[in-house]
C-alpha cells in the first residue's frame, strides 16, 4: 500500500548501506510495514531507504503523512 508524505530535505541510509540526500518534496511511499526491510520513495527522484531509516525520519517529523 502507497501513501504520500512531505518530506524534508535530509539524510537517510540506502538499503545498500551508502547515505544519500533526499530532496525535500512530497513522495509516494511504499513498503512502510514493519515486516518489510526497505522503503521505496517516489517523487521526482526515487530513493530506496532502510524501513528502519524511515521510522527515525518520522520521528524526527522529517518525513509527514499528507492528509
Amino acid at each position: 500500500m502507497a501513501n504520500n508524505f512531505f518530506i524534508k530535505k535530509c539524510k537517510a541510509k540506502t538499503t545498500l548501506g551508502f547515505e544519500v540526500g533526499i530532496e525535500e518534496g512530497e513522495y509516494e511511499v511504499s513498503g512502510d510495514e514493519p515486516d518489510q526491510s526497505a522503503v521505496k520513495l517516489r517523487g521526482k527522484n526515487v530513493y530506496e531507504i532502510k524501513h528502519a531509516e524511515f521510522q527515525k525520519l518520522k520521528q524526527q517529523n522529517l518525513a509527514v503523512p499528507e492528509s
